[in-house]
């Protein structure tokens, strides 16, 4: 029986977020049998380590210096070497400059990056440039939508049939989990005859809440029952709180700052909201999807992926607080129409964003570079 193939996965870090999510969720679902996972983060560990680690999968550290680090290559290829690695799956710009060079150094064992979007392009040109060049060592560039393959193909010039597109994945059965859903409302605050629109993200500028407090403030005479909830915390918390006061809806916002339960707080939401300006594929919608929840977000490259627009939710322009207030008002008077696209949600959920669909592409994918590395060294000794 042959030996499982030994990966590493390098990543910023371990914390809390949605590349990080796939990153774990890759090393825990992969079939072992086949593959054996190792993890190894350039800026700190994080919580999510010590679910690797309980699972039994190595987590390294490989702290980058600051500034360009002419090191790391060097400590990463050492440690690609002595853990004999076959392939290095690099996310992020960071882990795909300094994944690359040192799978260079280390002898080129197969290399694949997946970019999970950094925002709205064009970026900085010496970014562009770089991950062009690094694209020619790598044997597949991952986009997690047809949006970021789209804006690689474009900005940074890579060869479309270098890009293949898988699309995020997640576990739905912790977002389906039976809950007390009256119970989970008085922890939170939230009236237990409210219809309540809920969105949980980190609070930056990326997300647009601040379209979503214009819109409650739109909707609030019409509809004084509504909450929003708002469940994360960031950079743009006190500022968010700011404006709800000044728009006349503090007493309507619910602000949970960081909570580990979102599975369940899903559960207690009506309606679940993303207004961001820019994504890749984001989670937050599949596990909205799979929770049931209609989604309201908006019509971006990555989200109108996710949602089929009337079908699974709506789509509504980016900053535009009118629109996403009329969506939002549909939505909010019609709990037929609520459940009907939280039905198609949870359905499509399942056809299309379960981690297990994920992992086997994944794994297809590491399958057939495998195969082409060991067909090419066969016909050079031909």
């Amino acid at each position: 029986m042959s030996r499982p193939v030994k990966v590493m996965q390098i990543v910023h870090d371990l914390d809390y977020g949605g590349m990080q999510r796939v990153v774990v969720d890759l090393c825990l679902h992969f079939d072992r049998a086949q593959f054996q996972m190792h993890a190894c983060c350039l800026n700190g560990l994080g919580p999510n380590a010590d679910e690797l680690k309980e699972a039994g999968i190595p987590c390294f550290l490989a702290r980058k210096n600051p500034g360009l680090d002419y090191t790391l290559p060097i400590r990463l290829a050492r440690l690609f070497r002595k853990q004999r690695v076959q392939v290095v799956h690099t996310h992020g710009i960071n882990p795909f400059f300094y994944g690359t060079l040192a799978s260079i150094l280390a002898g080129r064992p197969i290399t694949i990056q997946t970019d999970h979007a950094r925002g709205i392009f064009p970026v900085a040109r010496r970014e562009m440039v770089s991950e062009r060049i690094l694209a020619r060592f790598t044997d597949r560039i991952i986009a997690v939508s047809e949006g970021v393959k789209a804006d690689l193909v474009r900005y940074e010039h890579i060869r479309p049939e270098k890009i293949q597109v898988i699309y995020n994945g997640i576990d739905g059965q912790k977002f389906r989990a039976p809950v007390d859903t009256r119970a989970k409302r008085n922890e939170l605050g939230l009236p237990l005859h409210a219809v309540v629109v809920g969105v949980g993200v980190r609070l930056t500028e990326q997300k647009g809440i601040p379209y979503l407090i214009q819109a409650l403030a739109k909707l609030s005479p019409a509809h004084p029952d509504i909450r929003l909830l708002i469940v994360g915390d960031g950079p743009l918390r006190r500022k968010l709180e700011k404006l709800s006061e000044e728009v006349g809806v503090r007493g309507q916002v619910v602000f949970t700052g960081f909570r580990d339960d979102m599975g369940d707080i899903l559960q207690a939401m009506d309606i679940y909201a993303l207004p961001s300006l820019w994504e890749g594929h984001p989670l937050v919608l599949l596990e909205a999807m799979a929770a049931g929840k209609p989604v309201v977000a908006t019509d971006i490259p990555g989200s109108r992926e996710v949602v089929v627009q009337g079908q699974t939710g709506m789509l509504v322009p980016p900053q535009d607080s009118e629109a996403l207030a009329q969506a939002l008002s549909l939505l909010v008077q019609d709990q037929t129409l609520r459940e009907r696209m939280g039905r198609e949600g949870s359905r499509a959920f399942e056809e299309r964003f379960r981690v297990e669909r994920m992992v086997t592409e994944y794994e297809g994918l590491y399958e057939r570079c495998l195969a082409a590395r060991r067909a090419r060294k066969h016909r050079f000794f031909l």
